[in-house]
């Protein structure tokens, strides 16, 4: 399976189901700097998740979900039931604002699980944010899974779960982007599993060109190099994801 490939594994009840997230089709669905002349849509993405086999999705913000009508978005629950997909949703970039408008779409359309990844908010204004919200994700049933990424180390995520103290703050863990300060992905795992709720999967090689100061990172297939794979570690609750490439 390769870096392309990004799937979701997710322990529901006794049988892991598989997923895929958006950001495994980056360049089709565009970004800053490239625009892929027709974007693929929501119905696109997931229609070809269904056809790939995949048992679930994971919309993030590449797909702009959160900034389209209620009505516009009203399709898509009804699309992923008919393709029996199972349906989690994810932002960038933590704020009152933000927050609220993704526990409005989970409580709208009956998604119970946001992936947040917290930017440029520091621990203080997140744990404030977070305290805030807490009634709210306890009476929807929401889990809020804070994702490692270039903002915050794994150290300061697990503090503000820890000071939070609520099962519906959890942890992401990412394989790859503890890079950004950088991590070993083996020891941040080990502390993250008493609270994690999902994994995101890539790997990835670390070379030198010869003649050349700079370090390189390059994709390659899941347990060939540098990250391996997480299988020691286990979500404690219901689900763990593997997303390959979802930075």
């Amino acid at each position: 399976m390769s870096a392309a490939e990004k799937v979701a594994i997710v322990e529901r009840s006794v049988e892991p189901k598989v997923g895929i997230g958006s950001f495994a089709y980056r360049y089709a669905i565009g970004f800053r700097g490239f625009d892929p002349g027709r974007p693929m849509s929501i119905s696109d993405f997931l229609d070809t998740a269904a056809r790939g086999g995949w048992e679930g999705v994971q919309l993030c913000e590449n797909l702009g979900y959160a900034n389209r009508s209620d009505a516009d978005l009203a399709v898509a629950p009804a699309q992923a039931e008919r393709l029996q997909l199972f349906v989690e949703i994810g932002f960038n970039g933590l704020t009152d604002k933000n927050l609220g408008r993704h526990l409005d779409l989970a409580e709208m359309f009956g998604w119970d699980l946001i992936r947040v990844v917290v930017g440029e908010t520091g621990v203080e204004e997140t744990l404030k944010i977070l305290r805030s919200a807490l009634p709210r994700l306890c009476s929807q049933g929401i889990t809020l899974g804070l994702e490692n990424h270039f903002d915050l180390t794994m150290d300061q995520l697990l503090s503000i779960v820890r000071q939070l103290g609520d099962e519906h703050v959890e942890i992401i863990f990412d394989t790859t982007n503890g890079m950004g300060f950088p991590e070993e992905p083996q020891e941040d795992i080990v502390k993250a599993e008493p609270c994690l709720v999902l994994i995101h999967i890539k790997d990835y090689t670390i070379r030198k060109p010869k003649g050349r100061s700079r370090l390189f990172c390059d994709r390659c297939r899941i347990g060939q190099r540098h990250a391996g794979s997480p299988r020691r570690a286990a979500p404690r609750r219901r689900r763990a994801e593997s997303a390959f490439d979802h930075s």
